[in-house]
């Protein structure tokens, strides 16, 4: 379990696992279904697969050590404030669509009310 790493040798077998893991069930990760009518392909096991190349993808800013103490903070500290910055523009930009989409109606409104 991730939340239990707590030395370099955790985080390194940890790591090894999740190798082991992946190329054990790598077919299953790699299924696809195929609908013939529509000629259309996808993996079956999407959401499987998904968080398998999550992980992956962000193994490298991963299980960080915290300084000298044998803790490990699950992400880097930068990568966290990146990700709070991202969310922090798209609710902005949410709000000014949402502000858009308000004035846009009271405008509709006032034209077919006349």
């Amino acid at each position: 379990m991730i939340s239990l790493i707590k030395t370099h040798n955790d985080r390194r077998q940890w790591i090894s696992d999740f190798y082991l893991w992946a190329e054990k069930y790598k077919d299953y990760l790699d299924q696809k279904t195929f609908k013939e009518e529509s000629h259309r392909e996808w993996y079956t096991h999407k959401m499987v697969r998904r968080a398998y190349i999550h992980i992956r993808k962000a193994l490298p800013d991963m299980l960080v050590s915290h300084g000298k103490g044998t803790h490990f903070l699950l992400f880097r500290k930068e990568l966290i404030l990146n990700i709070l910055k991202k969310v922090k523009n798209r609710l902005v930009r949410a709000s000014g669509n949402l502000y858009c989409a308000k004035k846009n109606q009271r405008l509709f409104q006032q034209l077919h009310s006349n």
